[in-house]
C-alpha cells in the first residue's frame, strides 16, 4: 500500500487547489482565526462557518529535523530530507518537506520559505517549501 494522502469531504478542496498549484486554508467567519488542517469546524470557537482562503505561500521555518534514513529500502540513492513545521504569514502552521537551496546548505529556524508543488502523479500533488536565498 502506498503512502498517499487520503481525500475526505473536508479535504477535497485543499487537495484540488494543490493540484492547481494553489495553497489554501480555511478561515473562520465567526472568530476570524486561520484554520489548518482542513476540518468541519473551527477548533477555537467551534463554529462551522468556515471559508476557503488562498495563502500567498510565504512563511518561515518554525522547527525542523533532517531524515537521513530512507522510508523504503528501494529509495536508492537517498539524499537526506529536511522535514519541519513552517509558520505561514497568514497565521497557521504546516508540517512539510523543506528544500534547502543546495544539498550542502544549512537550514535554520527563522529562514524564509516559499511554497512549491510536487506532482507525484496519480492526481496527488504535495505542497512543499523551498528556502529563499
Amino acid at each position: 500500500m502506498e503512502n498517499r494522502p487520503r481525500t475526505t469531504r473536508d479535504t477535497e478542496t485543499y487537495w484540488a487547489a494543490a493540484r492547481d498549484g494553489r495553497l489554501v486554508f480555511q478561515k473562520c467567519r465567526c472568530c476570524e482565526a486561520p484554520v489548518f488542517h482542513p476540518r468541519p469546524a473551527c477548533p477555537y470557537c467551534l463554529s462551522d462557518d468556515l471559508e476557503w482562503t488562498q495563502s500567498q505561500g510565504n512563511g518561515s521555518i518554525y522547527s525542523f529535523t533532517t531524515q537521513y534514513i530512507p522510508l523504503r529500502q528501494t529509495d536508492t540513492p537517498f539524499n537526506p530530507i529536511v522535514l519541519g513545521i513552517v509558520s505561514l504569514d497568514e497565521g497557521f502552521h504546516m508540517f512539510t518537506e523543506i528544500k534547502p537551496p543546495a544539498l550542502d546548505s544549512v537550514v535554520e529556524i527563522g529562514q524564509r520559505v516559499r511554497v512549491w508543488f510536487d506532482d507525484l502523479g496519480n492526481g496527488v500533488t504535495l505542497p512543499k517549501f523551498k528556502v529563499l536565498s
